[in-house]
């Protein structure tokens, strides 16, 4: 019995080290969505000259997964008659499943959307900017986020396993 409950409490241990190291690759992919979602974005307001909700549509029925989630609740948001700036704010807030695309964005890559959203539908040479500002950001929290990833995943994987250990020594 006592054999059975050490190894519960590894696997336990070994899968919360686990799970915390794939929460940092998530932001990794939730950021590479983010710059193809942007980069879409930026086509479709310059060369097509769409309104921002239909833009916004387009661009998630081109998109996948949770991102796609999140840019439907944007073109509500957009939809509902909401400026830029709130809609981004609802559809942020909002949460319609356990692990969001919104929740593996992490507070900077928030803060630049926000500041990006607040940007369109002013004057082309500004919004144009703002798309510049926002990917180059982007990609300089991408290579963050991927550092992050490999130091700190490895650590929490680590961390798992040995505090497994512990338990298989504490209860032996």
């Amino acid at each position: 019995m006592r054999l059975v409950l050490c190894i519960v409490l590894f696997a336990c241990s070994c899968a919360l080290g686990f799970v915390a190291a794939d929460r940092l690759r998530q932001r990794c992919k939730a950021i590479e969505a983010l710059q193809g979602i942007l980069d879409t974005l930026s086509v479709r307001l310059r060369y097509y000259q769409e309104p921002l909700s239909q833009a916004v549509q387009r661009t998630a029925q081109s998109t996948e997964g949770n991102a796609r989630e999140f840019l439907s609740m944007l073109a509500q948001q957009l939809g509902k008659g909401y400026s830029a700036a709130e809609a981004l704010k609802g559809a942020l807030t909002e949460k319609t499943q356990a692990i969001t695309f919104q929740e593996s964005l992490g507070k900077e890559e928030k803060q630049s959307l926000e500041e990006l959203f607040e940007r369109i539908g002013s004057h082309r040479e500004d919004q144009e900017a703002a798309f510049a500002l926002c990917a180059q950001r982007l990609t300089q929290q991408m290579a963050d986020a991927q550092q992050e990833w490999q130091k700190k995943g490895r650590l929490y994987r680590m961390m798992g396993a040995l505090g497994g250990a512990i338990w298989l020594i504490l209860f032996l």
